[in-house]
C-alpha cells in the first residue's frame, strides 16, 4: 500500500509540475500579442495566424501523442512532449518574422497536445480506484495555476527592484519584453525533462496490460468499437461545448469587462481571480468526483456554471461583486473540466486509453478554437457583453447534460463488471 500510496504522489507532483508548465505557455501568446503585433507590423489576420498556430498544433498532438503512447508508454512519450514544447517555446522567442513564429508555435503546441492525454493516463493509471478522479484533477489543477503564474510573472518583471526584474535583467534579457514568458516557459519545462525521464514511474496499468495488439487496431476501431461508440460520443460533445465557454471566458471576459465600463487594471484582476478560481474549483470537483455521490457530483457542477454565467451577466458595475463572480465562476467552469478530464479515462480500456483520452482532447481543442471566433462574431454583429455570456448559457447546458449521462453510463457498466475486473 505504500509503494502504491508513493507512485501516485510522486506521479501527482510531476504531472501537475508539468501542467503548470503548460498553462504558463497556454498563456503566454495571449500576453505577447501586443508588443508581437507592434515589432513585426501585423495586421489582424496575421496575428490570428500567430494565436492559432499553437491550438491547431495541440490538435495534432493530442491525436498523435495519445495513439504513441499506446504503444511506446505514457512516461517515454510525456517525456518527448515536454522536451519539444520547451525547445520551440525558446524558438519563439528567437524568432525574427511571421512565418518563423507560427512554424515555432504550431511546433509547441504539438507538444503541449501530446502531453495531454499522457498526464491524464499518467495520474489516473498510477492512483487507486479511489483515488483517480482525485489525481486527474490535482493534475489539471496546474494549468489554471500556470496561467495565474505567467501573468504574475509578467508583472513581476515589469517592477524595477524585484528579484524576477533582477534576475531576467541579470540573464541580459529585457524586463518586459515578450519574449521573457516564452525563455521561462521553455527552460522551465527543459529544466524538469530530467524528472520525469527518470524519477516519474510509468504506468504499472499500462506495462501489465500492454498484452493485446491495440497498436494493430484503427483509430476508428479503438475510439468507436463495442461499447465504446456512445461514450465517446458523449465524451466529445460535453468536452467540445465546455471548452468552448471556458477559452472564450479566458479570451474574452476582459474585453467584455471593458465594455460594462471596467477599466483595464479591474478587468486584469478579474481574470486574475477567473483563474485564480479554477485551483480549488478543479481540486473540489475530483474529490466530489472520487465519492460515493458521484452521481450528484456532475450536475451540481455544471448547474454551478449555468448560475454563475448568468449572474456574471447581469452582475452590477462593481469590483468587488465581479470579483467574487469572478473567482466563483472560474472555480465552477475549471471544475467541469477536472471532472471531464476524470471520466475519460473511464471511457477506455488501459490498452487503448492514451487514443481514446487524445481523441477527446482534441475534439475539446477545436471548440477552444471555436469559442474565442463565436465571441468574436457575436461582438461584431453588435451583441452587449450581457448577450454574449448568455449566449453561453444552452452550451453549458448541453455540455451537462451529455456528461450526466455519461457518468451514469460509466457507473452502470462499472457495476456489470467482475468485482476482480473493477
Amino acid at each position: 500500500m505504500k509503494t502504491t500510496s508513493n507512485r501516485t504522489a510522486v506521479t501527482v507532483i510531476l504531472c501537475l509540475l508539468v501542467a503548470t508548465f503548460e498553462g504558463i505557455d497556454l498563456q503566454a501568446a495571449g500576453l505577447a500579442v501586443p508588443q508581437v503585433r507592434a515589432e513585426f507590423a501585423l495586421v489582424a489576420s496575421q496575428l490570428g495566424y500567430f494565436t492559432a498556430a499553437s491550438s491547431v498544433g495541440v490538435l495534432i498532438g493530442a491525436l498523435g501523442g495519445g495513439r504513441l503512447a499506446d504503444r511506446i508508454g505514457r512516461q517515454r512519450t510525456l517525456t518527448f512532449a515536454l522536451a519539444l514544447f520547451g525547445i520551440f517555446s525558446i524558438v519563439t522567442a528567437w524568432s525574427s518574422g511571421l512565418a518563423m513564429l507560427v512554424a515555432a508555435r504550431l511546433l509547441t503546441g504539438i507538444g503541449l497536445g501530446s502531453a495531454l492525454p499522457n498526464l491524464v493516463a499518467l495520474a489516473s493509471e498510477n492512483s487507486p480506484p479511489s483515488w483517480r478522479a482525485r489525481a486527474v484533477a490535482l493534475m489539471y489543477a496546474g494549468f489554471p495555476l500556470g496561467g495565474a503564474l505567467a501573468s504574475g510573472i509578467m508583472s513581476e518583471v515589469a517592477k524595477p527592484q524585484s528579484f524576477l526584474h533582477t534576475a531576467i535583467t541579470g540573464l541580459g534579457l529585457a524586463a518586459g519584453d515578450w519574449r521573457t514568458i516564452f525563455y521561462i516557459g521553455g527552460l522551465a519545462p527543459l529544466l524538469a525533462v530530467p524528472l520525469i525521464a527518470f524519477i516519474l514511474p510509468d504506468s504499472a496499468e499500462f506495462a501489465h496490460k500492454h498484452l493485446a495488439p491495440s497498436h494493430q487496431m484503427s483509430w476508428t476501431d479503438v475510439v468507436f468499437g463495442p461499447g465504446r461508440a456512445l461514450n465517446s460520443t458523449l465524451l466529445w460533445v460535453s468536452f467540445f461545448t465546455t471548452l468552448l465557454v471556458l477559452y472564450l471566458l479566458l479570451n474574452w471576459l476582459p474585453a467584455l469587462l471593458n465594455s460594462r465600463g471596467f477599466d483595464r487594471s479591474q478587468a486584469f484582476l478579474v481574470q486574475l481571480a477567473f483563474n485564480g478560481g479554477g485551483i480549488p474549483g478543479s481540486i473540489l470537483a475530483g474529490i466530489l468526483m472520487d465519492r460515493a455521490q458521484r452521481q450528484f457530483a456532475v450536475p451540481f457542477i455544471y448547474a454551478g456554471l449555468v448560475v454563475l454565467l448568468v449572474l456574471t451577466a447581469v452582475m452590477p458595475t462593481d469590483i468587488a461583486i465581479a470579483l467574487v463572480c469572478g473567482t466563483v465562476l472560474g472555480g465552477f467552469v475549471m471544475g467541469t473540466q477536472a471532472l471531464l478530464y476524470g471520466l475519460a479515462p473511464a471511457c477506455y480500456a488501459t490498452e487503448i486509453r492514451g487514443t481514446g483520452v487524445g481523441a477527446a482532447v482534441c475534439i475539446g481543442r477545436i471548440g477552444s478554437v471555436v469559442g474565442p471566433l463565436f465571441a468574436a462574431a457575436l461582438v461584431g454583429a453588435g451583441k452587449s457583453p450581457l448577450q454574449v455570456l448568455l449566449a453561453l448559457v444552452p452550451l453549458a447546458i448541453i455540455g451537462g447534460l451529455t456528461a450526466i449521462l455519461l457518468s451514469r453510463r460509466i457507473g452502470s457498466q462499472a457495476r456489470s463488471l467482475p468485482a476482480a475486473a473493477r
